[in-house]
Parts: C-alpha cells; sequence; structure tokens
C-alpha cells in the first residue's frame, strides 16, 4: 500500500483507451489524441506538489486457511487482483481541475466502454519506477464539490479489475 502525505516523489499516470479518447475527441494542446494524463512528480522546477495520498488496496486476501476438527488444516490461495485506488487531493492547480475534467466526462458515458488504467510511479530517482498498477479501472466515487476559503481534500475512488503492486 502507498501512503504518503506528500505526492511529491509519485506521479500518476492515467491511461485513457484510444478508443475512449476517440469517441470523446480527447485532444492534447497540440490537438493530438489524448490517451494518457499525469499529475504530481517533481515537477518542472523539482519542488514537487500535490499534497494528499494515494491508496491502493485488493478487496481480498491472498492466503486463507482452514482448518477442521482433526487438527488439519488446508492452506488457500486466491487469485483474485481485484482492488481500488483512492486519490486524496487537497490542492488545486491546473493538473487537478483537468483530472477533475477528465473523471466527469469519463463518468457521463452511457454506454459499456473500456477501463482506465492507472499507473503510480515512483519518481524520487532519476528513472521512474512503477509501484501500482490498477487495469481496467472505472470511477467508482467522483470527489466532492467543496467551495472553502482554503482548498478542500478531493477524493476519488477507482474500482480495478486488477490490482498489481511492484515494490
Amino acid at each position: 500500500m502507498i501512503h504518503k502525505y506528500s505526492l511529491a516523489d509519485y506521479q500518476l499516470t492515467i491511461g485513457i483507451p484510444q478508443s475512449v479518447a476517440q469517441k470523446l475527441s480527447l485532444r492534447d494542446e497540440q490537438g493530438n489524441l489524448l490517451t494518457s494524463f499525469s499529475i504530481g512528480g517533481p515537477g518542472e522546477n523539482g519542488e514537487g506538489s500535490f499534497l494528499g495520498q494515494i491508496v491502493a488496496s485488493r478487496t481480498t486476501n491472498l492466503w486463507e486457511t482452514e482448518g477442521d476438527a482433526t487438527g488439519s488444516w488446508v492452506h488457500n490461495k486466491n487469485l483474485s487482483r481485484i482492488g481500488t485506488i483512492e486519490l486524496q487531493i487537497r490542492q488545486i492547480a491546473d493538473e487537478i481541475i483537468e483530472l477533475a475534467q477528465l473523471c466527469d466526462i469519463y463518468a457521463s458515458i452511457q454506454e459499456n466502454v473500456e477501463g482506465l488504467t492507472l499507473t503510480i510511479n515512483s519518481s524520487a530517482s532519476d528513472e521512474s519506477t512503477p509501484m501500482v498498477t490498477g487495469v481496467d479501472c472505472y470511477i467508482q466515487k467522483q470527489a466532492d464539490l467543496t467551495l472553502a476559503e482554503t482548498a478542500g481534500l478531493l477524493s476519488w475512488t477507482f474500482t480495478c479489475g486488477q490490482v498489481m503492486f511492484y515494490q
């Protein structure tokens, strides 16, 4: 599980299926098809930003042990890798506004579409290292709208068909 209060050492990349990007006409500033979107990391000035946390978890135990009256036991391995990735961010920036817009657009699609791919990379060193990947992810809960004097906590939950840890 990743549980860190400053996301300056981590970058979240959201992979958008090409068919969805084409259907929604998602384009970057240069007019290219937008098939990925990243937030966090050290930033251009190396100082980092995006205070909050990312929590990736699986919904089931990997191993279970069953015993019986004779004192014997059996270990059962669960092959399910389904889980959730929760983003909690307490900062308003252009990237967060774009993330909120992307989530709103994706959640408004009325037909069945391919899921997103969420990848959390450690950018603490010169090389980006994958930490967690969520495959076939859908928005389970969108961020609440918070209007206040200071930046509120924005929290998105994604349900994932597979959560893979690379620690």
